[in-house]
């Protein structure tokens, strides 16, 4: 059994984690952005041929996409950012913030990233708008939930 504080400490930690993690993402973001601006003002210096016109047009489409990522990922860091302040409030149902943890996997309800592995400990990090999660949301401790013709049993949620 985990003792409370761990639990505190442990979600920290995994916040932590996923902000570190997204921090990087936007940066790489950020870097992918400058390239095509770059590429979108070589094409407009060339913009004589045809060739030139499709690459300021496809390097335009990809900033655009770009930007779309890099505004998912601001709205992501509020989210954690918030939850990081907190962090130490207890959760009794699956909610925004909540590790719920199943006899199949254990689950860290904070943004759409990815797989987490903390000290051995495997954590999947999942978005409160993905269709695992609305299966799950406001469930508690000792209930079951079915997704995808899989049934989990909740062992805990803090």
């Amino acid at each position: 059994m985990i003792t409370a504080v761990r639990k505190i400490d442990s979600k920290k930690r995994l916040l932590e984690t996923c902000i570190k993690n997204l921090h990087s993402y936007t940066q790489c973001v950020k870097d992918k952005m400058m390239d095509a601006m770059q590429k979108d003002r070589i094409a407009k210096k060339d913009s004589g041929s045809g060739a030139s016109l499709l690459s300021a047009a496809v390097a335009h489409l990809e900033i655009q996409a770009l930007e779309q990522d890099l505004d998912y990922a601001v709205k992501e860091m509020r989210v954690l950012k918030y939850l990081l302040k907190t962090h130490q409030e207890k959760h009794e149902k699956a909610g925004l913030g909540a590790i719920v943890v199943t006899h199949r996997n254990t689950f860290f309800v904070c943004s759409d990233l990815q797989r987490l592995d903390m000290e051995g400990e495997k954590y999947i990090a999942i978005s409160n708008q993905c269709p695992l999660f609305k299966s799950m949301r406001s469930k508690k401790k000792g209930e079951k939930f079915t997704h995808k013709d899989l049934t989990y049993h909740i062992l805990d949620i803090y």
